[in-house]
């Protein structure tokens, strides 16, 4: 194996355990934490059905869902049925654009430094979105200073033009 090789090899398994380890910080994060209400579970189910996460959703976790917010308890607090819940909740959550900002800024932010969670989470949501966002529409451009120099006179966005400019008047 090349020298190249190999380390293309370890930088995708560090990619992929950086990964893992943001699924479960993003739980952390979008996944409410202790007993869940039932109008809190009938919230999640309608906004999967109006994101259109619904259809992505595993038919466990669908049937799970449809059962919960239709049951007759006004507080779940089974620890296996919350941890099912909360699988449920996160697999929602990562449907919309914010569930899906903070997963690749947590993954970016752990791949470039997989020993900071404590501090990842200290940053607060509204960092962790700001920066999943700049990496969603700009995913090449990730830790690349944006280009700051205007174009220059004589061409259209940075790229010579086919006809030369003309002044005006004449």
């Amino acid at each position: 194996m090349t020298l190249l090789a190999h380390l293309l090899a370890r930088s995708e398994e560090a990619y992929a355990a950086a990964s893992r380890r943001a699924a479960e910080l993003a739980e952390r994060l979008l996944a409410p934490a202790g007993p869940l209400p039932r109008a809190a579970v009938e919230r999640l189910l309608a906004r999967a059905r109006r994101n259109g996460a619904w259809p992505r959703l595993p038919r466990e976790q669908r049937a799970l869902l449809v059962a919960a917010a239709s049951a007759h308890a006004r507080l779940y607090r089974s620890p296996m049925l919350l941890s099912a819940l909360r699988r449920a909740w996160l697999a929602v959550e990562l449907a919309t654009t914010r569930g899906r900002a903070v997963l690749a800024a947590l993954t970016h932010l752990l791949a470039r430094s997989p020993g900071l969670p404590h501090r990842l989470l200290r940053r607060g949501l509204a960092a962790l979105l700001a920066l999943g966002v700049q990496l969603l529409n700009h995913p090449l451009l990730a830790g690349r200073p944006a280009r700051t120099r205007p174009p220059s006179p004589g061409t259209a966005a940075g790229r010579k033009t086919s006809t030369p400019v003309q002044p005006a008047g004449g």
